[in-house]
């Protein structure tokens, strides 16, 4: 066995078979999409490199973060291509950083069958979160995007900002991320509906759909997995 074949059989041991079936229906649709569409290569990457990221990291998969690594750079330059500025401000200056963050967090919480422990937020610290949430929205989109020229500066500070506290949530492996992970994928198909109509690539949409999709499904697995940490 290569060492390749060993790392994907470490990775996807535990799973059921209709999780391995979606991951592969998953990352295939980007490809039909991004074939049919002809949409750029670097959007195919960046498309296929995030649902796998998504995937592992709602597996509580450590592996999670090489893939985010790679989704971060190429999907900063296609936010870029499509003037959706908060995106490439948000990637660049956080979550590339933050990918190397999360490692380290994940790696001192690892439970003995390498999955990491989840947690959940206490309700002083989701007030906190959510007025966080709401004053950097208003205030990013006021004094950074409407200046820049974004052509969607509410819709993209939103993003921006949600994506800010929910990529600390995922940190701190609090079950709440898939929370704002929902809203968020919610509203970035919308964003990238109306930046494909300019150009963009379509790829993007699915990506955010399969999103969208995997955030339901996990929101679900991590509140079952919470319980049973509880009992």
């Amino acid at each position: 066995m290569t060492a390749i074949q060993k790392f994907f059989y470490g990775e996807l041991k535990g799973w059921h078979w209709a999780e391995i079936v979606w991951l592969a229906f998953c990352v295939l649709l980007c490809v039909i999409c991004s074939v049919v569409a002809k949409d750029s290569p670097i959007a195919l990457v960046a498309a296929v490199t995030g649902t796998i990221y998504t995937m592992l990291a709602g597996k509580g998969k450590l592996s999670c973060y090489a893939f985010g690594v790679i989704n971060v750079l190429l999907y900063a330059f296609v936010s870029y291509k499509s003037m959706l500025y908060g995106e490439v401000i948000l990637n660049l200056l956080w979550y590339f950083p933050m990918m190397f963050v999360g490692a380290f967090m994940w790696s001192k919480n690892l439970s003995n069958n390498q999955i990491i422990r989840k947690e959940r937020l206490s309700a002083r610290a989701r007030f906190i979160a959510t007025s966080l949430l709401f004053c950097g929205m208003v205030a990013f989109a006021k004094f950074v995007l409407i200046p820049m020229g974004d052509p969607q500066p509410m819709i993209d500070s939103f993003t921006t900002i949600a994506q800010v506290v929910a990529m600390a949530l995922t940190v701190r492996r609090c079950i709440e991320q898939w929370i704002l992970w929902c809203i968020i994928n919610g509203v970035s198909i919308f964003m990238w509906v109306r930046a494909a109509m300019n150009n963009g690539p379509d790829v993007m949409i699915v990506m955010w759909s399969l999103w969208f999709v995997n955030s339901i499904i996990f929101l679900v697995q991590w509140v079952k997995a919470t319980r049973q940490q509880a009992n």
